[in-house]
């Protein structure tokens, strides 16, 4: 009798969890994706994302410290968010940043919020 309860459990499981389960699933397209923080495309869009709000702030000093974390999205091109610390005057701060890399390899900051 145990036997039977055995396999029928056994069955059961075999047919709710199916090969692969447990394991990851990829993003989904257009989805949001973590990148390397030592990517080429997310280090250009960082400097790009840099460099346009020290535009912003004019007379204020910003430069770039380290990348923390990045993730990209395809789309149109490809969007990065990007989570980094920059000296601002003389102060560290964290900042995170989307950027929009079009598909004619320009760039555009759409997004910039001190934490």
């Amino acid at each position: 009798m145990k036997t039977r309860w055995i396999v029928a459990a056994f069955v059961i499981l075999s047919l709710y969890c199916a090969p692969g389960c447990g394991e990851e699933k990829p993003p989904a397209p257009g989805g949001w994706s973590d990148a390397a923080v030592d990517d080429k495309g997310v280090v250009e869009a960082a400097d790009f994302a840099v460099k346009a709000e020290q535009k912003v702030l004019e007379k204020d000093k910003l430069s770039l410290v380290k990348i923390v974390s990045a993730r990209h999205q395809v789309v149109a091109g490809m969007n990065y968010s990007i989570e980094m610390t920059v000296k601002h005057n003389d102060a560290e701060k964290t900042a995170t940043a989307v950027v929009w890399r079009q598909v004619n390899k320009e760039y555009k900051l759409t997004s910039w919020t001190w934490k």
